[in-house]
């Protein structure tokens, strides 16, 4: 998952901020080297600890959420939120999918999704 993504014409920008990241600098430094750095909102998680890469990944959702430029962007903040402030929710690792807020008991690359299927996805006993 990115920690960092951006837009430039300029590839001396690009090599200040690929040196920076060589070099080990703190993600704020590498956007303070390179201006057009966007942070996504995750932070490195090093050691993979699944409780920090999920409490990453809420912080990236909600930080995604603010910055939309859509009608519904104030819609779809209010629900990151509303589910980040359910403990039970946040307890899971989120990830939208198609703009649904999805839920897993695994963190990325091998999820475990939990909750009711996607419409479209969902099989009756019948058909199986």
């Amino acid at each position: 998952m990115p920690l960092i993504d951006g837009r430039t014409d300029d590839l001396a920008e690009v090599a200040r901020a690929a040196r920076a990241w060589h070099d080990g600098a703190a993600l704020n430094d590498i956007r303070r080297a390179a201006p057009f750095v966007h942070l996504t909102g995750r932070f490195e998680v090093p050691d993979l600890d699944p409780a920090r890469l999920t409490e990453s990944e809420w912080q990236s959702m909600r930080q995604e959420a603010g910055e939309l430029e859509y009608v519904w962007q104030e819609t779809y903040q209010a629900l990151i939120e509303a589910a980040q402030a359910e403990p039970t929710l946040r307890a899971l690792y989120s990830f939208a999918s198609y703009w649904a807020l999805r839920f897993s008991t695994t963190t990325r690359p091998r999820l475990t999704v939990v909750g009711p299927p996607r419409a479209g996805r969902a099989r009756s006993k019948a058909s199986s």
